[in-house]
């Protein structure tokens, strides 16, 4: 059974599909179909290596699968291979540690087998790391090891990428020169191997350095290259470079616009492919373009991101991008003060990364492993040299022994050799023909034996296929009939909207899932005089945001009622703690960090005295003021963490009283409307945008708002999918 999948697998893969996406298909299918471990394990780390760039997550998923069989059946190298495929989509994550950790894993292993390919593969990779951490010295030391073991084995690739790797450490240097014949080395050996990813890569970074040499024109065209392989190889890691780096271009070149339209779309592909490394680095250039637009609270905003981002992954030459370009928004602002704290912050990064110790160790290092590459050459030589004189002086007394006898038999030879040549070419000329007509025919029989084999294979394997077409028909109808009942199982959850009308008149309620069911849910309670009402957003959508949302209403459920007033702060307080206990949630590296945001209220209906709390999400009351006869927004922020794990989860949540007069409307919602993508530039509605439009729906009545808010997202979003789950609740006092 096990050759006999084997073979299914080579004839797909070759012979009927040659689409990446037909490909991945045809493995699920064999994976579904084998029974046996050790087949299930190959298949499953070819699926993850296949789908490492283009959705990392399906592959880790893939990934830790095989890891469970192969630990199970002790399988060492296919542990070692595992973890260092898992090792790095964590490094694409930015999670630099956790990363380092299964690389070190997988070198113990390659070096106990004596594997030199992984053990060079783990170096290089442990390089890449210490490079994005701006670890030069340790990163140099990886590469150098690496190329070295790489040499001795005369592999090219590994070679060529190595070439690429110090590289880019020697552009981070400011070396170009060196660094550009480091990249056009790797360049050259890769376009021999026809390694198309590797030729994008070079070709990104040949880009790259000409950007630095301020060789535009030369640098664009290098980067349009790298993008037109990575899109065709649906490299989703790749193109989120190259994005970047174009963009990088268009602002260094003074097209703000659309350099900002690049890094936009940038972050959005990092965000989908949780990409952190590259958060901090995009933040950076967003702000940069707002800076070139005089854009300079955005841009404030947006270099915060930045140093938050580079201070989670760890990386060094983030943190020093992040400080530059706060020193210089701060100095746009004239607030000199803290532009002087972040210049002295900045020198001290910048002297610890690039320190003329840290060059001088890292020339050291190249001279010493040129010194020791020489020095083996000459003593394989010197060797070689020994081992030809000795071979000689015995082939000398050899021949000396030989010549007398071979000096008898030449005669002889001679005459042998001029009778045998004659009637060998009377024998050749009367079988040759006959032999090449008994070679034809047998070469025929045989492919015709091949071609009848494998069609008769082929039309088994379509008849299994066409088995596992319809089960695979029934299971979806299974699955989508089984959310859909779940859809109606949530709504009946959902408290009924006749509560809010009950106590107010004038009211909206704008609930929209993205899918059959939602992780947004609103929920309302009347206790006396006192009225709940709660608008949240649960961590995800689809079905594990519903779950979300379930947990959340029946823990809510348990909290208030126990007394006449709760207010709202400490509801949020012990909601935090049960979502934790019931998630388990400690805080230790690679657990789930399920949660929600949420704006709760408290009204009392005989005094109109609110209370309200807020986890991320903020509230909203407009009010006309009488005085100067308009209309005012007024916004409640809410405090900036979650309800579930979080650093600052020992904090209490702020608790908010506000006296409401007659007419005040109330609005609170998840960040649903806000973050939907759309418009003429394909960027995020925004909080601004949603405050206008409140404020633009003061005379109409609320039914009518919600229309208009429903039309206005529906407008907006144009060819847009729904991005998330939107909740907005809407109340007239």
């Amino acid at each position: 059974m096990k050759s006999v999948l084997l073979f299914i697998c080579f004839i797909f893969s070759i012979s009927v599909l040659s689409q990446n996406k037909q490909k991945t298909d045809s493995l699920k299918t064999l994976l579904r179909m084998s029974k046996d471990d050790s087949v299930q394990i190959k298949i499953m780390i070819n699926l993850g290596e296949m789908l490492m760039f283009s959705n990392p997550d399906s592959s880790e998923r893939y990934y830790d699968r095989a890891m469970d069989k192969a630990k199970k059946l002790n399988r060492k190298f296919e542990i070692a291979e595992i973890s260092k495929n898992i090792g790095i989509i964590y490094s694409v994550r930015g999670n630099y540690d956790k990363a380092k950790e299964l690389y070190d894993t997988a070198l113990i292993i390659y070096k106990e087998l004596n594997y030199k390919k992984g053990i060079s593969g783990c170096y290089n990779n442990l390089g890449i790391v210490e490079w994005n951490l701006g670890a030069y010295e340790k990163a140099t030391d990886y590469y150098l090891k690496s190329l070295k073991i790489y040499e001795e084995m005369n592999d090219l690739k590994g070679i060529a990428r190595a070439y690429n790797n110090i590289g880019n450490l020697q552009q981070d240097q400011k070396n170009y020169k060196l660094a550009l014949e480091y990249m056009e080395k790797s360049l050259e050996m890769r376009e021999k191997l026809k390694d198309e990813s590797g030729i994008a890569d070079c070709e990104n970074n040949i880009g790259i350095i000409y950007s630095k040499l301020l060789k535009y024109e030369d640098a664009k065209a290098y980067h349009l290259k790298s993008l037109k392989i990575r899109e065709k190889t649906d490299n989703k890691v790749g193109i989120l470079e190259s994005k970047i780096n174009l963009g990088m271009i268009f602002l260094d070149t003074k097209q703000n616009e659309k350099a900002l339209e690049f890094f936009l779309n940038a972050q959005k592909l990092a965000t989908e492919l949780s990409d952190k490394s590259r958060f901090s680095l995009i933040s950076y250039y967003i702000a940069k373009s707002y800076i070139a637009q005089s854009r300079t609270h955005e841009a404030l905003q947006k270099a915060n991101e930045s140093l938050q981002f580079a201070g989670q992954t760890g990386s060094l030459l983030d943190q020093n991008n992040a400080l530059q370009i706060l020193t210089e928004i701060y100095e746009m602002k004239q607030d000199y003060r803290k532009s002087f704290e972040y210049a002295i912050a900045h020198k001290k990064m910048n002297d610890s990364i690039f320190n003329e110790e840290s060059s001088k160790q890292i020339k050291q290092m190249e001279a010493r492993y040129t010194s020791e590459k020489k020095q083996l050459e000459i003593d394989n030589l010197k060797k070689d040299k020994v081992i030809i004189d000795t071979k000689l002086a015995k082939k000398n007394e050899q021949v000396k022994k030989q010549r007398i006898a071979i000096y008898s038999f030449i005669f002889f030879l001679i005459l042998i050799t001029i009778f045998s040549i004659l009637f060998i070419r009377e024998y050749r000329a009367k079988t040759k023909s006959n032999n090449e007509l008994v070679l034809k025919n047998a070469e025929i029989s045989q492919k015709n034996e091949e071609i009848t084999a494998q069609r008769d294979n082929l039309e088994q394997l379509f008849q299994e296929l066409k088995v596992l077409h319809a089960e695979i028909s029934k299971q979806k109808k299974d699955i989508t009939d089984s959310i859909v009942y779940a859809s109606r199982i949530q709504n009946a959850i959902l408290p009924p909207l006749d509560i809010i009308s009950s106590n107010f008149a004038e009211n909206f309620v704008m609930f929209k899932p993205r899918d059959l069911v939602s992780g947004d849910f609103y929920w309302s309670k009347q206790i006396k005089n006192f009225f709940y009402i709660v608008a949240a957003d649960s961590t995800g959508h689809g079905v594990p945001g519903a779950f979300m949302s379930m947990l959340g209403i029946s823990l809510l459920n348990e909290i208030v009622g126990k007394r006449d007033v709760n207010p709202p702060a400490e509801i949020l307080n012990e909601l935090r703690r049960r979502i934790k206990k019931s998630l388990k949630q400690t805080g230790k590296d690679g657990e789930q960090k399920d949660g929600m945001d949420m704006a709760i209220c408290v009204l009392d209906i005989e005094t109109n005295i609110l209370q309200y709390a807020g986890a991320n999400n903020p509230l909203y009351i407009i009010r006309n003021n009488k005085e100067t006869e308009q209309t005012e927004l007024i916004e409640i922020k809410a405090d900036r963490m979650p309800i579930g794990i979080y650093p600052k989860d020992n904090q209490d949540f702020t608790n908010h009283e506000i006296q409401l007069f007659e007419n005040d409307k109330l609005y609170f919602f998840s960040d649903g409307y806000t973050s939907q993508f759309g418009g003429e530039k394909d960027e995020t509605f925004k909080s601004k945008r949603l405050k206008e439009k409140l404020i633009s729906l003061q005379k109409i009545p609320m039914s009518q708002q919600l229309a208009v808010l429903d039309e206005t997202l529906e407008k907006w979003r144009g060819k847009w999918e729904q991005v998330d789950d939107i909740l907005m609740i809407g109340i007239q006092i």
